[in-house]
């Protein structure tokens, strides 16, 4: 799969499309290589506008929802943000918080 063209798709079709305006946040998305949060059964779902079944129970949003809730955030790149509940740690990785900040 070629994963540098599944994310170009994203961007253009589901953020771009959908009013995600923040240029920053289109930004990461555009730079950050999802595949790599995935485990390697589900990687080439990491771009797919599809609500993801992970394990326990727990879901994986897809990118323009969890562009929409980043960009509902506003003006928060000073401030911190804990993630609970964390599947695969890639929402916390596009939010617009100081970068030395993010977890790993």
């Amino acid at each position: 799969m070629n994963f540098q063209e599944a994310r170009t798709n994203m961007v253009l079709n589901q953020l771009r499309a959908n009013r995600i305006s923040n240029n920053d946040l289109v930004d990461i998305y555009e730079n950050m290589e999802r595949e790599n949060f995935y485990p390697e059964d589900l990687k080439h779902l990491s771009y797919a506008d599809t609500l993801i079944k992970h394990s326990d129970g727990r879901f994986i949003l897809p990118p323009l929802t969890s562009a929409n809730l980043i960009q509902s955030l506003d003006d928060i790149k000073n401030d911190h943000i804990l993630e609970v509940g964390a599947s695969i740690g890639c929402l916390l990785y596009t939010s617009p918080s100081p970068r030395d900040q993010r977890g790993s």
